[in-house]
């Protein structure tokens, strides 16, 4: 079956949940807390649910989630390589997710700018690829592609925003 929206199905159990209750029994807040969404956060979110995906879904439910029928049942077709590749592309990734929430809050201002200036580089990568290489474009269904490309060049703005921020 088709899956509309797999980010969002993804992500949403990370996003805290506050009762009416519980709001109310905050000192001086009639609001839920809230956690400021960084440049890694963000793109530990983005990203993430895709490594999630790649270390625990059976490949055939990635394909199906995001490549187009063509693609799935041909070239992309499900094979020991491209199994054991999907699973370390998973794990290194959620590696490099972890790391990057871990070093910015752990890291001096000087090293926070760096650290965004890699986060905006490699979402402008992604959001490029994305956008421009021929696989991307024939193989990537038509909504999971806009929706990369949307969130990966907004995800590099804003780390781009922040490592210029004086």
């Amino acid at each position: 079956g088709e899956y509309s929206s797999p980010c969002i199905t993804r992500v949403s159990y990370l996003l805290p949940v506050t009762t009416p209750h519980a709001a109310a029994s905050l000192p001086h807040s009639n609001s839920p807390p809230t956690m400021p969404v960084t440049p890694a956060l963000a793109f530990t979110l983005a990203q993430g649910g895709n490594f999630v995906s790649c270390l625990t879904l059976p490949r055939e439910q990635t394909l199906q989630i995001f490549c187009t029928d063509a693609y799935r049942t041909g070239a992309g077709k499900v094979n020991g390589e491209a199994e054991v590749a999907w699973r370390f592309m998973g794990a290194t990734g959620l590696v490099a997710c972890t790391a990057a929430v871990l070093a910015e809050k752990h890291c001096s201002a000087e090293d926070k700018k760096k650290l965004n200036g890699a986060i905006a580089a490699t979402s402008f990568i992604n959001a490029g690829l994305f956008a421009a290489n021929g696989t991307m474009q024939t193989d990537v269904k038509p909504a999971m592609r806009a929706l990369n490309i949307a969130s990966n060049a907004a995800i590099g703005a804003y780390a781009l925003k922040e490592m210029l921020r004086k």
